[in-house]
């Protein structure tokens, strides 16, 4: 796992840009809050009017462009008259957080009752609205941005938790969904990038919220896990949406530190899923690329990627991983060079943030996950 060091001087361009975020309180309210301050134009939604009403006012009187809507996440109708109207009035939408989210009462598998005395089914308002509720945001935001010019397409950031990655006896609704938000970032990461969009998640913590009652930060401290400021998780959010060569990534954030988890994942596959059952995984999504452990060794300018060729140029490659390589089609697909324009678009910031050696290891990673067609050569290209 990579932890990397983010300020508000690593984010992208959002002068000029508009944003949809869902929330008017805790990580929602921070990320308006942000995106303003930095010159972009925000469409906001929550259910509560009252503290988006204010939130509006209070922007809107130190003269930034913002615009709140009453809108329920988990009615599609709704939701899809919002990003509508969002459009017609400002013309585009570039970036989207699909943030809006509700806690689990932890009722469900207890045996309640009805009023009849039969027992109650379970309340779902949790899925309606963590799980719902984001299919809807992004639907509809790859939409809308699929109709920005190329290749401006856009950033779109999904909401999960640490409970996206842990288990939470306490909280089994609440955790099903957020593990379901990483689900959907994972399959969108793929195809997304062929317009131009980047798809990422925040996996924060314990974090100053509503949601998170002062009871439960106390909780955490006397155990001496630290609790997030809201706006640090705005940053890590904002951060993955602004800068294209982010797609596919997931950051928790845990005592304000950030931790990029996807990479570490996706490397280590083969030790916790086995090497057969990730190859064939990998083939089944269309996103295998061979048996071949790609060994990345010496400086950037050592790498030379090459297209549209079905062969294997490194040495190391023996003649066995060779045959086992799929050599599915010689036309080099939209979707890695699409990949590829981001990574190199985003070099330079990736660079900033992790080093040149997180760059590397992201190009590595990024091969092997989206490029059955790519070969990785020791030709310099610099």
């Amino acid at each position: 796992m990579s932890e990397v060091s983010i300020t508000e001087a690593h984010l992208g361009e959002l002068r000029g840009k508009f944003e949809h975020v869902g929330g008017a309180s805790g990580i929602g309210k921070a990320i308006v809050e942000l995106i303003v301050r930095k010159g972009g134009r925000v469409a906001f939604a929550d259910m509560d009017a009252t503290s988006g009403d204010v939130l509006e006012t209070a922007l809107k009187q130190e003269g930034f462009k913002v615009t709140f809507y009453k809108v329920n996440v988990a009615s599609w109708l709704e939701m899809k008259a919002f990003f509508a109207e969002v459009k017609d009035s400002y013309g585009r939408i570039d970036l989207v957080f699909a943030n809006a989210g509700v806690g689990d009462n932890n009722l469900t598998f207890q045996d309640l009752l009805d009023a009849d005395g039969e027992l109650a089914p379970p309340d779902l308002n949790v899925i309606d609205v963590n799980v719902n509720g984001v299919i809807y945001t992004s639907k509809l935001a790859l939409h809308y941005m699929r109709q920005n010019p190329q290749p401006q397409g856009g950033g779109l950031v999904l909401t999960g938790s640490t409970s996206s990655y842990n288990e939470r006896p306490n909280l089994p609704l609440y955790s099903m969904a957020k593990h379901g938000v990483i689900g959907l970032m994972r399959a969108l990461r793929q195809n997304a990038p062929a317009d131009s969009i980047n798809v990422g998640a925040i996996a924060p913590g314990g974090t100053q919220t509503r949601l998170f009652t002062s009871d439960a930060a106390s909780a955490f401290r006397s155990l001496g896990i630290p609790v997030n400021k809201a706006s640090s998780v705005a940053l890590a959010a904002v951060y993955l949406a602004s800068i294209p060569a982010t797609n596919g990534k997931a950051l928790t954030v845990i005592g304000d530190k950030f931790t990029e988890v996807e990479d570490s994942i996706l490397a280590t596959q083969h030790l916790w899923y086995g090497q057969y059952n990730t190859d064939m995984a990998r083939r089944a999504s269309g996103s295998f690329m061979s048996t071949v452990e790609i060994m990345l060794r010496g400086s950037w300018s050592d790498i030379d990627l090459l297209v549209g060729e079905a062969t294997y140029t490194d040495a190391r490659a023996d003649a066995s991983s060779l045959a086992r390589l799929p050599l599915w089609d010689k036309q080099v697909p939209a979707i890695l060079v699409a990949e590829i324009q981001m990574l190199e678009a985003g070099f330079q910031e990736m660079a900033r943030v992790g080093g040149v050696e997180e760059v590397e290891r992201t190009l590595v990673l990024h091969l092997q996950y989206f490029c059955p067609w790519g070969i990785l050569s020791r030709k310099t290209c610099c």
